[in-house]
């Protein structure tokens, strides 16, 4: 989770710097989320490159009460970062 962290992966995953590939999407089996979606979500770079999965719950209004990492790569992500400005 430190490296996650460290690499800004959630950061770049919001201002859409990482490609995502939902794979399997299933009902959510927790009756904490009823009504939700179970996704499993790999995150690549603009290169194809897989650098991590995260677990979530997408509710129908589309909230996502429950995220995490699963996994991560270890590859350096430091270098997958806005283009400059200017």
């Amino acid at each position: 989770m430190r490296l996650w962290e460290d690499n800004d992966v959630s950061k770049k995953r919001a201002s859409g710097l990482l490609l995502e590939s939902i794979a399997s999407p299933s009902r959510a089996t927790n009756p904490q989320y009823a009504g939700g979606e179970s996704r499993f979500v790999k995150l690549l770079t603009s290169g194809g490159q897989h650098i991590g999965t995260l677990h979530e719950i997408v509710m129908p209004d589309g909230s996502v009460p429950h995220s995490h990492p699963k996994d991560y790569t270890l590859r350096d992500c430091r270098r997958v970062r806005e283009p400059e400005k200017g």
